[in-house]
This record gives C-alpha cells, structure tokens and sequence, in this order.
C-alpha cells in the first residue's frame, strides 16, 4: 500500500449516471463526495476518466459530476470491468500514470471488478470509500473488504488530497484546504 503521488495519479468515475444513482444507498453522500473527489483532482491537473454504463438505457453521468469533470473524457461500455472496455483500458494507459484512483457505482461489481483487473494490470489502486456506493450497503461493505484482502488501498476523498498535496507548504494547499472544508 502506498500513498498517492500527484505525479503518478489518474482520476475514474465509474458510472454515477442518472438512472443508477437514486437507487444507491445514501445517494446524496455520494455524490457530494465524487464531487470533491473530482474537484481535487481538476485543482491539481490529474487526468480523469469517466465511465457510463449502457448509457442509453441507464442515463448520462449526473450533471454536477460531468460539470466538475468538463475537461474529462466519457467512454460508454458494457462491462462490468471497465478495464475489459479497449478504449477505456487504453486511454487510462496513455495517462502514463501508474496509480489509479477509483470512485463510483456500484461498489460490488463495476467498482470491484475494475479495481481487481487494475491490479491484475500492474496499478497501483485506491478506492476512495465515501465516494463509492451500492443499492445495499452490506454490498458495498464486503466490497471494501474484498478489495482491501486484494490488496486495494481504501482511502477518503481527504486523505487522498492531503496524500496528493504531500505538505502545506505545496502551492494547492490553500484552494484544495477550500474545497476540502
């Protein structure tokens, strides 16, 4: 388990869309939390990726989120591992960016089957807890628990900001303190 690198880091949003996301356990959390997430991540220029599941049938990502995310690029897919999507894999891979920071719906299948291909990949993955979610939240638990086991790292938006920011004296300390608050 490391601690996140700026330099090293890769933002994916992985299916908050409009049809998934009132379904989910505590979906007002969570989509406050994928908010700062991707703020965090616009403040400090990491590249983003963002996912959504057969968006025909499912919706769009969420307005607030694609608002925050207006310099990432959308890919739609069909797998559950967004890894096993070729677009997907290979703009990830074009960030050169060897750790990924994962976020999104739902927990126990697209989130989870993407951290573990991650890894299986040779990434280095975080799961950012708060900014992740299922229709249960014992789904959503084992999860976690599945993932930390494979060796995921669990973080919070917070500590993954303060990891990226590596000390005050950093000069996104003040705007990232902002949207932290």
């Amino acid at each position: 388990m490391t601690i996140v690198n700026a330099e090293e880091a890769a933002v994916l949003l992985i299916d908050v869309q409009e049809r998934l996301l009132p379904a989910m356990h505590n979906p007002d959390h969570l989509l406050e939390r994928c908010a700062v997430l991707l703020r965090v991540a616009k403040e400090l220029a990491l590249p983003l990726v963002v996912t959504e599941q057969y968006p025909r049938g499912l919706g769009r990502t969420v307005a607030p989120l694609i608002q925050e995310a207006s310099d990432a690029r959308v890919f739609p897919k069909v797998t559950f591992d967004a890894l096993a999507d070729r677009a997907i894999s290979r703009q990830l891979r074009e960030t050169e960016r060897p750790t990924l920071v994962l976020a999104g719906i739902e927990a126990h299948i697209c989130v989870l089957q993407t951290a573990l291909s991650a890894i299986r990949s040779g990434y280095d993955v975080h799961v950012v807890a708060g900014a992740v979610s299922s229709r249960r939240s014992e789904d959503a638990a084992v999860a976690l628990a599945r993932l930390r086991q494979a060796g995921v790292s669990i973080t919070t938006v917070e500590s993954f900001a303060f990891e990226c920011l590596g000390s005050a004296e950093n000069p996104h300390f003040k705007s990232i303190s902002k949207i932290i608050r």
